[in-house]
């Protein structure tokens, strides 16, 4: 793998980590408030970019 090395990987390990949130989410396994779900999805925008 080239280009990112460390970060590459924490970028994709922050995604998985995102849809995993999401899956349950969506499923109503953790039911939050959807304020919360943004401050989520923005924290994991500002790490990717």
């Amino acid at each position: 793998m080239k280009g990112g090395g460390p970060f590459r990987f924490l970028q994709q390990f922050i995604c998985c980590v995102f849809l995993a949130y999401r899956t349950h989410y969506n499923t109503g396994i953790l039911q939050k408030p959807l304020s919360e779900d943004k401050e989520i999805l923005q924290l994991a925008q500002a790490v990717l970019e």
